[in-house]
Protein backbone atom coordinates (compact mmCIF):
# COMPACT_ATOMS: atom_id res chain seq x y z
CA UNK A 1 0.00 0.00 0.00
CA UNK A 2 1.58 3.75 -1.02
CA UNK A 3 0.49 6.61 0.85
CA UNK A 4 1.19 9.80 -0.36
CA UNK A 5 3.09 11.99 2.81
CA UNK A 6 3.00 15.58 3.03
CA UNK A 7 6.63 17.15 3.26
CA UNK A 8 5.78 19.33 6.37
CA UNK A 9 4.17 16.01 7.81
CA UNK A 10 8.17 14.56 8.22
CA UNK A 11 9.67 17.97 9.73
CA UNK A 12 12.37 17.90 7.57
CA UNK A 13 13.26 20.61 4.46
CA UNK A 14 9.88 21.18 2.77
CA UNK A 15 11.21 23.52 0.84
CA UNK A 16 14.04 20.91 -0.63
CA UNK A 17 11.54 18.07 -0.95
CA UNK A 18 9.56 17.56 -4.05
CA UNK A 19 8.07 14.01 -3.26
CA UNK A 20 6.72 12.11 -0.68
CA UNK A 21 5.79 8.31 -0.20
CA UNK A 22 4.85 5.95 2.58
CA UNK A 23 5.10 2.41 1.64
CA UNK A 24 3.52 -0.83 4.09
CA UNK A 25 5.42 -3.79 3.28
CA UNK A 26 4.04 -6.74 4.49
CA UNK A 27 6.61 -8.89 3.03
CA UNK A 28 9.78 -7.10 5.14
CA UNK A 29 6.67 -6.06 7.76
CA UNK A 30 7.76 -2.28 7.82
CA UNK A 31 6.81 1.41 6.56
CA UNK A 32 9.10 2.61 4.44
CA UNK A 33 9.19 6.42 4.34
CA UNK A 34 10.67 7.94 1.20
CA UNK A 35 11.54 11.34 0.14
CA UNK A 36 13.31 12.72 -2.62
CA UNK A 37 14.49 16.29 -2.92
CA UNK A 38 15.31 19.19 -5.33
CA UNK A 39 18.83 18.19 -5.06
CA UNK A 40 19.83 14.69 -5.96
CA UNK A 41 22.11 14.11 -3.23
CA UNK A 42 19.13 14.61 -0.38
CA UNK A 43 17.27 11.57 -0.02
CA UNK A 44 15.49 10.50 2.62
CA UNK A 45 14.58 7.14 3.76
CA UNK A 46 12.89 6.20 7.13
CA UNK A 47 12.50 2.18 7.39
CA UNK A 48 10.05 1.77 10.46
CA UNK A 49 9.37 -1.99 11.48
CA UNK A 50 6.04 -3.09 12.66
CA UNK A 51 7.12 -4.35 15.84
CA UNK A 52 8.44 -0.38 16.44
CA UNK A 53 4.78 0.69 16.60
CA UNK A 54 2.79 1.18 19.43
CA UNK A 55 0.10 2.55 17.96
CA UNK A 56 -2.10 4.53 15.28
CA UNK A 57 -3.22 7.63 16.38
CA UNK A 58 -6.29 9.28 14.69
CA UNK A 59 -5.84 13.46 15.88
CA UNK A 60 -7.83 15.69 14.67
CA UNK A 61 -6.53 19.76 14.36
CA UNK A 62 -8.54 22.98 14.24
CA UNK A 63 -7.81 25.93 12.33
CA UNK A 64 -8.93 29.35 13.83
CA UNK A 65 -10.25 32.11 11.09
CA UNK A 66 -11.36 34.47 13.40
CA UNK A 67 -14.60 35.27 12.64
CA UNK A 68 -15.54 32.71 10.35
CA UNK A 69 -15.94 29.00 10.78
CA UNK A 70 -13.22 27.41 12.08
CA UNK A 71 -11.66 24.26 9.75
CA UNK A 72 -10.61 21.03 10.68
CA UNK A 73 -7.62 18.59 9.50
CA UNK A 74 -7.15 15.00 10.45
CA UNK A 75 -3.69 13.16 10.57
CA UNK A 76 -3.15 10.01 10.93
CA UNK A 77 0.27 9.24 13.21
CA UNK A 78 2.47 6.57 13.79
CA UNK A 79 3.50 6.64 17.88
CA UNK A 80 7.10 4.36 18.03
CA UNK A 81 7.84 2.27 21.13
CA UNK A 82 10.49 4.86 22.16
CA UNK A 83 7.73 7.68 21.80
CA UNK A 84 8.25 9.58 18.33
CA UNK A 85 5.42 9.90 16.82
CA UNK A 86 5.31 10.62 12.98
CA UNK A 87 2.81 12.49 10.96
CA UNK A 88 2.45 10.21 8.33
CA UNK A 89 -1.33 11.51 6.28
CA UNK A 90 -3.17 14.89 6.71
CA UNK A 91 -6.17 15.71 5.03
CA UNK A 92 -9.29 17.61 5.72
CA UNK A 93 -11.88 14.32 4.93
CA UNK A 94 -12.44 12.29 8.59
CA UNK A 95 -13.59 9.43 6.70
CA UNK A 96 -10.03 9.11 5.01
CA UNK A 97 -7.96 9.24 7.84
CA UNK A 98 -10.44 7.09 9.60
CA UNK A 99 -9.88 4.41 6.29
CA UNK A 100 -5.91 4.67 6.43
CA UNK A 101 -5.63 4.33 9.85
CA UNK A 102 -8.05 1.26 10.07
CA UNK A 103 -6.04 0.15 7.23
CA UNK A 104 -3.16 0.36 8.59
CA UNK A 105 -4.14 -1.25 11.78
CA UNK A 106 -5.27 -3.98 9.90
CA UNK A 107 -1.69 -4.78 7.80
CA UNK A 108 0.39 -4.13 10.66
CA UNK A 109 -1.40 -6.07 13.13
CA UNK A 110 -2.19 -3.31 15.60
CA UNK A 111 -5.52 -3.77 17.48
CA UNK A 112 -5.72 -0.27 19.38
CA UNK A 113 -7.92 2.40 18.17
CA UNK A 114 -6.47 5.79 19.34
CA UNK A 115 -8.67 9.39 18.94
CA UNK A 116 -6.90 12.67 20.04
CA UNK A 117 -9.78 15.69 19.45
CA UNK A 118 -8.76 18.97 21.00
Amino acid sequence: MKIPVSPECLHCQALLVIDSVAIIDKKSERIIIKQDSKINLLKYINKIPFSDISRIVTERHIHHKGDEDDSFTWTVNLIKIQGDSIKIYETSYKPVAEKLAENIRRITNNKENYWITP
